[in-house]
This record gives C-alpha cells, structure tokens and sequence, in this order.
C-alpha cells in the first residue's frame, strides 16, 4: 500500500510522526508542508 515515499510520509503526518517526515522523507510535499507551517515543527516535538 504504501509503495512511494510520499504515501509513507503522509502515513507518518497521519500518525504523529513529524521529525520522521521531515527527516526520512524529507523531498516530499508533506514535509514541506510541515516545514513551512506557522508554527515552527520542533516545537510539536
């Protein structure tokens, strides 16, 4: 199911799982998103 890096960082969005996306997928969209948010992605650590 989850076959491109992409499904899997979304899987990982979904979950919880931020510092996951950003460093293992970190050429997606998704991590990207979570990037440029307003709030700063560390601070959901």
């Amino acid at each position: 199911m989850l076959t491109t890096d992409e499904a899997r960082a979304k899987a990982n969005y979904i979950l919880g799982n931020l510092a996951t996306v950003v460093k293992h997928y970190n050429n997606t969209s998704t991590a990207r998103f979570i990037k440029t948010s307003c709030d700063n992605w560390k601070s959901w650590l």
